[in-house]
Parts: structure tokens; sequence; C-alpha cells
């Protein structure tokens, strides 16, 4: 017999039990991996979780920033200025529905520690569901 003949016969006439995975290190595998895979998707539950909490709060805060914004654009003796209280509700048509807006205008009677020839413009938007956005703004009389 020759080398090469030789080599051959090595080459396919290996040991048993030392080629490939048994299946006990498949499933342990598989079960490594299902652990990782439920990890990733509790992080992207809650990942959702808190972009929807997000968007609630920008919503309360866009609404009260947009009803200060209206108010303080409105002449300093107006009378939607003048110590009143003011509510709206968002309509169902709108697509920020479901919140309940209020606004409170204070003067310095109602108040020292608002100054003289100012007004202070409380604004709170409360949702159907969550916490309560507090905006408050100062405007002076410009003279």
């Amino acid at each position: 017999m020759d080398i090469v003949t030789e080599q051959k016969k090595c080459r396919f006439h290996k040991e048993h039990g030392t080629a490939g995975f048994t299946l006990i290190e498949i499933m342990v595998a598989l079960v490594i991996f299902a652990f990782g895979i439920l990890g990733v998707a509790k992080m992207q539950i809650s990942a959702i979780n808190g972009n929807a909490a997000a968007l609630k709060i920008t919503e309360k805060f866009s609404l009260a920033s947009n009803e200060i914004e209206r108010l303080m654009g409105l002449p300093y003796t107006d009378s939607d200025l003048d110590r009143t209280q003011g509510t709206a509700r968002t309509p169902a048509s709108q697509p920020l529905s479901g919140y309940d807006l209020s606004w409170t205008v204070q003067e310095n009677a109602d108040d020292s520690t608002i100054p003289l020839d100012a007004k202070r413009i409380v604004v709170t938007v409360v949702p159907d569901s969550g916490e309560t956005c507090i905006l408050e703004q100062l405007i002076a009389r410009l003279e």
C-alpha cells in the first residue's frame, strides 16, 4: 500500500463520538437562546410602554403650552384675562382628545407674590387617565 491510499483510509474512518453535537447540547443551547429572546421581548415591551407614556406627557404639555400662548397673545385688558377661570374639553374629533383644559388668571389682589401690573396664568390639563400637567406664566402690562 502506498502513502496516498493510507491517507484516504484515515480520512474516512473517524472515531465515533467526536463529530457533531449531541441532542443534549443542542437542547441546552436552545434553552439559553430562548431566555435571551425572552429578555429582549421584555425590553421591547418596556420600551413601547415608555414611549406611550412619553407621548401622553408631550400631548399634555403641548396643550397647556398652546393655551398659555393663546392667552399671552391677548391684550392685557381682554375679558379672558380678567381674574377669571375658564374651562374647555378637547373635542373627540381632534387628534388630541380626552383632555380637560382649564385656566385661572390671578392678579396682585389675589396673591401678593404677583408683582403689580402683572397677571399669573395657570393652565391645567387633566387627561382621562394619568397625571395632571400644570403650567404657569406671568404676563406684565406693557405701557
